[in-house]
C-alpha cells in the first residue's frame, strides 16, 4: 500500500466530523468561534476533525449576516453515519414551527449517542424534538423555551450553558462558553487548552494570550 493510500485510510479511520445545521437566518456569531477553533486545532494536529454544514437540501441558505452557506450533506445523509462527533444547531428565526426533518435527525442522532449542541433558537428545536425532556438544559430564557410547550420545563436552569446527558444548550448571549463546551465534550482540545482559551476571553490580556499559546503548543507537541 502506497503512502498516499495509507494517508487516506488514516483520515477515513480517525477523522471525525462536527456537523452544523445550515438554515435561513442562522446566527453567524453563534458558530463562528467553533469553526475557527476547529480549524486552529487542525492546523496544529491535522486529520482529527472537520466541520461539515448540513441542510434539509444541498441548496444555499443565507445567514443572519447575509453570508451564503452551502451545505455539503443533507440531514438524512448524516443520520446513520458513525463519524459524527457532534451535531450543532445554531440560532435562527424559524424554529417555532416546521423543520420536521431536523427534528427527526435530532432524535435519531440522540438515540445513536451523538453529542448534540444547540444555542439560542436552536434550543427550541431540541425542545420540540423531545431531547430536553430528560436532561437539564438552558436557553435564552425559560419563557422563550416554554413557548413550544415541551415536557420538562422544570429541567430548565438559569445558566449560560448546560451540558447534561450528552446534550449541550446555551443562551445566544454565550457563544464563547458554548464553543468551549463543544470543544471540550467533542475532544477537539483537552481541558487545559479550553480553560486557557476561556481565560483569554475573560482577561483579554497579553499574559492570557501567551498562556493560551503555550498550552496549544504543548498539546500539539505531545501529539
Amino acid at each position: 500500500m502506497s503512502n498516499s493510500e495509507l494517508e487516506i485510510l488514516r483520515t477515513m479511520t480517525f477523522m471525525k466530523n462536527i456537523a452544523i445545521y445550515a438554515t435561513e437566518t442562522m446566527s453567524d456569531w453563534e458558530y463562528a468561534y467553533l469553526t475557527t477553533q476547529v480549524a486552529e486545532a487542525e492546523a496544529q494536529v491535522p486529520d482529527r476533525f472537520k466541520v461539515l454544514f448540513v441542510g434539509e437540501s444541498l441548496g444555499a441558505v443565507r445567514s443572519k449576516g447575509g453570508i451564503e452557506v452551502v451545505p455539503c450533506l443533507t440531514l438524512q445523509d448524516i443520520q446513520n453515519r458513525t463519524d459524527i462527533a457532534a451535531f450543532v444547531v445554531p440560532g435562527a428565526d424559524t424554529y417555532f414551527n416546521g423543520h420536521e426533518q431536523l427534528l427527526e435527525t435530532i432524535r435519531v442522532l440522540n438515540e445513536n449517542g451523538v453529542l448534540l449542541a444547540a444555542i439560542c433558537g436552536g434550543t427550541l428545536a431540541f425542545a420540540r424534538a423531545g431531547v430536553l425532556d430528560h436532561c437539564k438544559h438552558t436557553s435564552n430564557a425559560q419563557g422563550f423555551l416554554a413557548t413550544v410547550n415541551y415536557a420538562n420545563i422544570d429541567g430548565y436552569k438559569e445558566e449560560d450553558v448546560v451540558f447534561d446527558g450528552g446534550v449541550i444548550t446555551a443562551s445566544g448571549l454565550a457563544p464563547v462558553l458554548f464553543t468551549a463546551a463543544v470543544l471540550r465534550a467533542a475532544g477537539v482540545y483537552p481541558d487545559d487548552v479550553v480553560d486557557a482559551w476561556l481565560q483569554l476571553h475573560e482577561q483579554r490580556t497579553e499574559a492570557a494570550f501567551v498562556e493560551h499559546m503555550n498550552k496549544v503548543q504543548a498539546w500539539a507537541c505531545s501529539n
